[in-house]
C-alpha cells in the first residue's frame, strides 16, 4: 500500500507543485510503473487551499475533484486492478451546518479507511 500526501497527489494540506513528481513503483524486473495525478483543469491545485481535503457532492456522494490518474510502464496485454484507499483525518463523520463543517457524534469504523 502506498500512502501519499499533497506532493504525492492524494490529499491537500499545502500547495501542489506545478510539476508534481511521479510516483515510481518498482516491479520484479527492470521496468517501473509511474503513477501521477491527471489534473488538466488544475482543480486539485485550486481546491488544495480549502479547509477540507475534498468536497463531497450530495448526488451520490461523488468525490470532487474527481480522481484521474495517468499510469505508465504497465504491460499492455496484462489485466490490472487499481485500488484507492482514503483515510479520514478525524474519528467522526463530518456534516456541513450553519456555514461550517462540524464533527458529528457518529464514529467512523475502527480502521478509518474507505476503499474506493
Amino acid at each position: 500500500m502506498v500512502s501519499t500526501n499533497c506532493n504525492g497527489y492524494i490529499y491537500c494540506n499545502e500547495q501542489v507543485p506545478q510539476n508534481a513528481p511521479t510516483m515510481s513503483v518498482p516491479l520484479n524486473g527492470p521496468n517501473t510503473v509511474e503513477i501521477y495525478l491527471n489534473d488538466e483543469k488544475k482543480l486539485w491545485s485550486k481546491y488544495c487551499g480549502m479547509p477540507n481535503e475534498m468536497m463531497v457532492l450530495t448526488t451520490g456522494r461523488e468525490l470532487f475533484p474527481k480522481l484521474k490518474y495517468d499510469v505508465k510502464g504497465l504491460y499492455p496485454d496484462i489485466p490490472y486492478t487499481v485500488t484507492i484507499f482514503l483515510q479520514k483525518k478525524c474519528g467522526n463523520f463530518m456534516k456541513y451546518e450553519e456555514g461550517e463543517w462540524k464533527e458529528t457524534s457518529k464514529p467512523v469504523d475502527e480502521s478509518g479507511w474507505l476503499l474506493v
